[in-house]
């Protein structure tokens, strides 16, 4: 059982941002096939990019990076959508909660 270290996670961040070389993306990719608590882990850092994305948390080069290199995936992006649709719904709940209280 693997358990993932900041370290990792700067690196996991770095492979979906586009910023790790070829060799480390290599790694990388070979630890995803064959580490399941690993995959479990990045699967949790896609969705926190995703919902940092979604909720306007990212600002300038990271943002960008996340558009140009992230954001290829359609699965990361459905992602990203899923995010903005509970916001929204979050939001409108809101909403509906303060005027039924006025």
């Amino acid at each position: 059982m693997s358990i993932i270290i900041n370290e990792d996670k700067n690196e996991v961040r770095r492979y979906l941002l586009g910023q790790l070389g070829e060799a480390d993306q290599e790694r990388l990719e070979l630890r995803l096939l064959t580490d399941p608590s690993f995959t479990e882990e990045f699967d949790t850092i896609v969705d926190e990019i995703a919902d940092q994305y979604a909720g306007d948390e990212l600002k300038g080069e990271e943002r960008e990076r996340v558009e140009q290199h992230f954001l290829k995936s359609p699965e990361r992006r459905q992602k990203v959508q899923f995010a903005r649709d509970l916001i929204e719904r979050a939001a409108t709940e809101r909403e509906i909660g303060r005027a039924s209280c006025r």
